[in-house]
């Protein structure tokens, strides 16, 4: 109850966080506002110069609006350039171990998180298991899971963009080999299983339907059946 718990306050946290801050929010629609007006601009110099060319205004007014429209714009365009730095700074302000906000890093990390916690209490469980061969899949089976949920969490706190590229290889060959070694002790376990069951139809073979074609009984008894049955429920124990 408690790893359930644990799991579903992790893994849910990242709703109550925005997808992206407010203040990197309100920078970018500076931004973006101060970007459309450049090019607006820009889109009324070229309607202007269209003009001039099918002759429907004068030289004279050409250069009095491009004028105006060309001062327009430098004073735009300085705005634009102050509006991405301070875009750019505040979005780096507010990064959080190299992601864009908290809602995005606290989600990366809690699928990380659950993996790790889910692997973590599988191999804790598998200790109580009584059957060695299901208790060794069991424990490798864990082993396993917490190496990817391990792994996807230092890939959320490693600085770089991406982990190398050799990371990856040594931890594709780690899980893969637990896994194959938690497979092998499963089967194997589902193998001994099948061999008990044949053993249960032997016995009922040897006790049940040859004594009772069996003449002598109590000599079929002594000398076959119980030490059939002794020889095959030490085996059984194995």
């Amino acid at each position: 109850m408690i790893t359930a718990a644990l799991i579903a306050a992790v893994f849910f946290s990242h709703i109550y966080f925005p997808s992206e801050e407010i203040e990197v929010s309100a920078a970018y629609k500076e931004f973006s506002a101060s970007s459309e007006k450049v090019s607006e601009l820009k889109e009324n110099i070229l309607d202007l110069s269209n003009r001039l060319a099918l002759g429907v205004i004068s030289k004279d007014e050409f250069v009095t609006e491009y004028g105006i429209l060309n001062n327009q714009l430098n004073v735009a365009s300085k705005n634009k350039e102050i509006n991405a730095e301070n875009y750019n700074r505040i979005r780096e302000e507010n990064k959080v171990v190299g992601f864009s906000s908290r809602h995005k890093f606290i989600w990366c990390f809690s699928i990380g998180f659950v993996i790790f916690t889910l692997a973590i209490d599988i191999m804790i469980s598998s200790v109580v298991i009584k059957d060695v061969l299901l208790r060794r899949g069991k424990f490798l089976l864990g082993l396993a899971g917490g190496t990817i949920g391990g792994y996807f969490i230092t890939w959320v706190f490693y600085p770089a963009n991406d982990l190398p590229f050799w990371m990856y290889t040594v931890i594709m060959v780690l899980v893969g080999l637990l896994a194959s070694l938690s497979a092998y002790f499963i089967g194997s376990l589902e193998s001994r299983e099948r061999l008990k069951e044949m053993i249960r139809y032997l016995t009922n073979v040897v006790f049940v339907d040859a004594k009772k074609q069996s003449k002598d009984e109590l000599k079929y008894i002594n000398d076959i059946s119980k030490p059939t049955r002794d020889y095959l429920y030490e085996q059984s124990q194995k």
